[in-house]
């Protein structure tokens, strides 16, 4: 192989990919550019002092059975904006000025909830979803006082932290990446400023667990070093994070619902896209250049968001940077929604990304003429592929309602190590000394039940079966090795003893069958006391263990700003 010759069929890759990069890229301009246009008609249609204000967006839902909550309120703080809500549980609140705002949802028997840091913009209207849960009525008067943080939910009452999109995107030293605003919060800690795989409470980074729209995932960033399949870290995610809308973090004490994880729970929930109007965004930063675009499906019945990136550092060439490689990379991700009808929606999920970086000796004619070339000059080829591909059906169903979550986690890694030998006079080539190639697919089904107890209380359990398939081929090419110390007996000819090894070759295959089921129940005999408790059996039939875990929690509020928070529970 010779080291300035390139695989045809990756070169051919490189281009198509490069090629449906540019055509995403022209057609996110140009959604944009028609966004604009259309936006600019509207305003020049209304008066001038409205011409620049936002509106807000949204539903109210029972936090229990996902049932809208018709006739609550919905302020915006510090203003005489508001609007009550339809009898789907929607709202629409007008003539907003640009800027960021706190949103306070409130309805007869239900607690109030608050939502800070809501960046409103006339360009993309904000849409929220409140999820109230259900308190006991009152026949006196009350006064209700918003909560300076948005309060945890009662599965999970210790350890755990609620951001949004805004506080996202704005965390310092975070660079709009979710995993490097994680690790500002108490018990976690990170190994370098180069990687954000975050470290909860002294554990492996793959004992952390991160769940999107209920599918769960394995690493989500690029040029990952270490363990490229689960937890492990690198210096850029590949989730963007125009995606996001509710970030839950868990350091400790989650609930039954979670498993397999010792350390964390971080589970993201994405937002919808705009159901009105079609709109995108550009974007070009140090982590690559993207654009992303959003838009309604069937005149408002569903929704799209579609997102692309790439390095653009792989562009320039080596030399005149002073490098001897750069690596490339690139993803995409999709989010749908449809709502097939109004008790039953669908929503499907994707992100793709690809690493690769190819690190070639220098040119033997430019080295130094004393240089020893029989010794080798090192070579490193490098590819990553991982996917996430899932779809959700969220069904309503009266005191409760189902999420029905099917999906697949992929991950491959290819790594090839070569020596450069000389053949001839003046002609040297490379030669493969280590190869490793591991495949990594999870594919996944969870059913998960949400709904009332007796009064006030909560209900839930599901189950979950997660076949997974392990596939890995490595090669490690035969050498000699030299030894002084006469070990293999006396030489006469008083030369060094030698031991040859031959060529290493290792094909493993395995296929697991992970399952597990969940039942948990929430007391509540007062609005400010909870008591959870909750039982989870796992199963993996590759090792043959299975474990029990009861887990139990208890949440007491005692006054507006002070509350009590406990946890226990055996984790595996």
């Amino acid at each position: 192989m010779q080291h300035n010759k390139q695989q045809p069929m990756a070169t051919l890759s490189r281009r198509v990919l490069l090629v449906l990069w540019w055509i995403l890229l022209l057609l996110s301009i140009a959604v944009l550019i028609g966004s604009l246009l259309c936006f600019g008609e509207n305003a020049f249609a209304q008066d001038a002092p409205t011409r620049h204000l936002a509106k807000i967006t949204g539903v109210v839902r029972d936090a229990s059975t996902r049932e809208s909550v018709a006739g609550a309120n919905v302020i915006v703080l510090g203003t005489n904006r508001g609007a009550a809500t339809d009898l789907e549980g929607r709202f629409v609140i007008l003539h907003i000025q640009p800027g960021t705002w706190s949103l306070r949802a409130s309805a007869v028997g239900y607690t109030p909830q608050t939502q800070h840091e809501i960046n409103v913009s006339p360009a993309r209207p904000a849409r929220l979803e409140f999820l109230l849960h259900p308190s006991a009525v009152e026949s006196e008067a009350v006064t209700v006082t918003a909560q300076q943080f948005q309060v945890s939910t009662p599965e999970m009452p210790t350890s755990v932290r609620n951001l949004r999109y805004e506080e996202v995107r704005r965390a310092p030293g975070a660079v709009e990446d979710v995993q490097r605003a994680v690790r500002a919060l108490p018990g976690v800690v990170s190994d370098n400023d180069q990687d954000n795989a975050i470290i909860v409470r002294g554990g492996d980074a793959s004992e952390n667990l991160t769940v999107i729209d209920g599918l769960e995932v394995g690493n989500t960033n690029h040029l990952t070093i270490g363990d490229e399949v689960q937890g492990g870290g690198g210096p850029i995610n590949a989730l963007n994070t125009e995606f996001l809308r509710d970030v839950t973090f868990a350091s400790g004490g989650f609930s039954v619902r979670y498993g397999d994880r010792l350390s964390s729970v971080l589970d993201l929930e994405l937002r919808e896209g705009n159901r009105e109007q079609f709109g995108g965004e550009l974007s070009l930063s140090m982590a690559g250049a993207g654009a992303y675009a959003e838009g309604p499906i069937q005149e408002g019945r569903g929704s799209f968001l579609a997102s692309i990136r790439k390095s653009y550092l792989d562009l320039i060439p080596e030399e005149s940077a002073g490098v001897s490689s750069w690596p490339a990379y690139w993803n995409g991700q999709f989010k749908a929604v449809y709502d097939i009808t109004p008790r039953h929606i669908l929503t499907l999920n994707g992100l793709y990304l690809e690493d690769s970086a190819r690190n070639d000796p220098p040119d033997p004619d430019e080295e130094d003429e004393n240089a020893d070339l029989s010794v080798g000059i090192d070579a490193l080829d490098l590819n990553t592929t991982r996917y996430l591909v899932g779809a959700r059906l969220r069904s309503l169903w009266g005191p409760g309602y189902t999420d029905l979550i099917v999906g697949r986690s992929f991950a491959f890694n290819r790594w090839n190590y070569y020596s450069q030998i000389q053949t001839g006079e003046d002609e040297h080539t490379l030669r493969k000394d280590v190869a490793n190639r591991r495949t990594l697919a999870h594919d996944q089904f969870h059913l998960h039940w949400v709904g009332r107890g007796f009064g006030e209380d909560r209900l839930s359990a599901g189950v979950t079966f997660k076949p997974i398939t392990y596939h890995r081929e490595a090669f490690i090419r035969g050498d000699s090795i030299l030894y002084n110390d006469d070990f293999l007996g006396p030489d006469p000819g008083n030369e060094p003893d030698v031991f040859r090894y031959d060529d290493q070759v290792e094909d493993v295959r395995e296929i697991a069958l992970q399952y597990a089921t969940y039942v948990q129940y929430t007391w509540r005999p007062l609005g400010s006391f909870d008591l959870t408790a909750g039982l989870r059996y796992d199963d993996l039939d590759f090792s043959e263990r299975n474990a029990l875990g009861p887990r139990a929690s208890l949440s007491r509020r005692f006054l507006p700003h002070w509350s009590f928070n406990a946890a226990w529970g055996l984790y595996y």
